[in-house]
């Protein structure tokens, strides 16, 4: 069993909420491009932007040398419309093309931004290069055909089951992996998980979306405490099996719920007036 960090494309996910959602602000004249700025620098102080093609390079308007942020201001500005996916293994998102799927699998969360040309689509992924350091690289995905974004409600109402069951996992750690910390060290670990999970939202998110993300993040930050000390010496089979699915079935639920609320502000905020 081994003791790990947080997933660092977790921090990706905080980068590409605070683009898409300031972004989705500043298009319906809510925001000035210096907030977009400021957010992107509450996540990290350097930002590299680069295109992976000469297609999304025309898009995001960067040439062949590295750019700044301008060029995903530029992008968001000029996108006939944008989402937050987060594809995983039975769940493309609407992303089919082979290559680009593989590039979102790989980032785990893409910022999509179609150009007003049928259901063609650019990528933004993004990872962390070096402390404080990350950098985003735009691709060309072809056809991309996401459908609507998720009901916040069924989400929600799924969710709260979820926040139970991962309790019960979080309670159960003893029996998992015996001895491995004491209660006070593992309640250490949740608490520093969630803090750096946490994804920041706009106050225009609301309470109600807002929370959906406060307890996505809570079940997720129990989900990596869980598997970080699974499988556990003593383990039978049926029990790894159990939990393993449990673990996965969580995992996903808290991913839906991510994109869901993002979406759903953006969606909102497409339907508003200027």
């Amino acid at each position: 069993m081994t003791d790990t960090t947080h997933d660092p494309r977790v921090g990706s996910l905080r980068a590409l909420t605070g683009l898409a959602t300031s972004g989705a602000l500043w298009r319906r004249g809510r925001r000035s491009p210096d907030d977009i700025v400021d957010t992107l620098a509450d996540v990290a102080p350097g930002h590299r932007v680069a295109a992976a093609d000469a297609d999304a390079a025309a898009t995001i308007g960067v040439g062949a040398a590295e750019s700044g942020t301008g060029a995903l201001l530029r992008a968001i500005r000029t996108a006939d419309r944008i989402r937050l996916l987060m594809p995983a293994a039975g769940d493309t998102c609407g992303i089919t093309a082979p290559d680009a799927l593989a590039v979102a699998l790989e980032a785990r969360a893409v910022l999509v931004l179609w150009t007003g040309v049928g259901d063609e689509a650019v990528g933004v992924v993004v990872r962390a290069v070096a402390p404080g350091s990350l950098s985003w690289t735009a691709h060309h995905l072809g056809e991309v055909r996401s459908g609507p974004v998720e009901s916040l409600g069924d989400v929600e109402y799924e969710l709260r089951q979820a926040v139970r069951d991962a309790a019960e996992l979080f309670a159960t750690l003893d029996t998992i992996d015996p001895g491995s910390r004491s209660a006070s060290d593992l309640r250490t670990r949740l608490t520093t998980l969630v803090d750096v999970d946490r994804v920041e939202l706009p106050p225009e998110a609301g309470d109600r979306i807002m929370r959906v993300m406060d307890q996505a993040t809570q079940v997720a930050a129990i989900v990596t405490l869980v598997g970080e000390r699974t499988p556990a010496v003593g383990m039978t089979a049926g029990s790894q099996e159990s939990v393993d699915a449990a673990l996965e079935r969580l995992r996903s639920l808290t991913r839906v719920a991510r994109m869901t609320a993002v979406n759903t502000i953006i969606a909102e905020l497409e339907r508003s007036p200027h």
